[in-house]
């Protein structure tokens, strides 16, 4: 049906579905194919490697996927990493949403990489999710090169990283004048 010539389906949530292994890996190969298909909504389902490896390659040949939200999907670090390399060729998706998935400094690497090269990326929701102070330097560094990422939603802060969080709202308002829009950077300022 998702494929079919005439659909004009563009948002299709499936969250809290408890999706199988089959079902979502099906349901990673359908926007390849489909081209209307904007919006995805896989929150609150248990996503496997073997799942993740369906979702990088179809993010990697997508030609119309904008909105990924996956919030609370267990992703493993294997994943996580995968999901941000996927993101580097990646020129549809400029919203993801990866709350409260456990993404740890394993990912620090792939995820800096991402966010330099990517020119599509406009919005990376990751609160939720234990980041040191170290990564999040990592993440300053990295959007100092990329100028597209205007919202920015980043886990509690550990209390190490108070002067971080000066250069992070530095660097995401630059993007918003480079971009001309209103950029937003939102931490929670709870310290660990």
């Amino acid at each position: 049906m998702l494929t079919h010539p005439n659909t004009r389906l563009t948002a299709l949530s499936m969250r809290s579905t408890t999706l199988s292994t089959t079902a979502a890996i099906n349901l990673f190969n359908t926007p390849i194919d489909n081209k209307t298909l904007k919006v995805l909504d896989i929150s609150y389902n248990a996503i496997s490697d073997d799942v993740c490896v369906a979702m990088t390659a179809a993010l990697q040949r997508s030609s119309c996927l904008e909105v990924l939200y996956m919030q609370y999907v267990n992703l493993s670090t294997t994943s996580a990493i995968n999901l941000f390399n996927s993101l580097i060729d990646n020129k549809t998706v400029r919203v993801l949403d990866i709350r409260g998935n456990a993404i740890s400094d394993d990912v620090c690497v792939a995820m800096t990489t991402a966010l330099q090269v990517n020119s599509c990326l406009k919005e990376l929701l990751m609160e939720d999710n234990p980041i040191s102070a170290e990564v999040m330097k990592c993440v300053v560094d990295s959007l100092r090169v990329n100028n597209t990422l205007t919202l920015l939603w980043l886990p509690t802060c550990p209390h190490d990283a108070k002067n971080t969080i000066s250069s992070l709202q530095e660097v995401v308002n630059k993007n918003r004048e480079s971009q001309g829009c209103q950029a937003k950077l939102k931490i929670d300022y709870s310290y660990r």
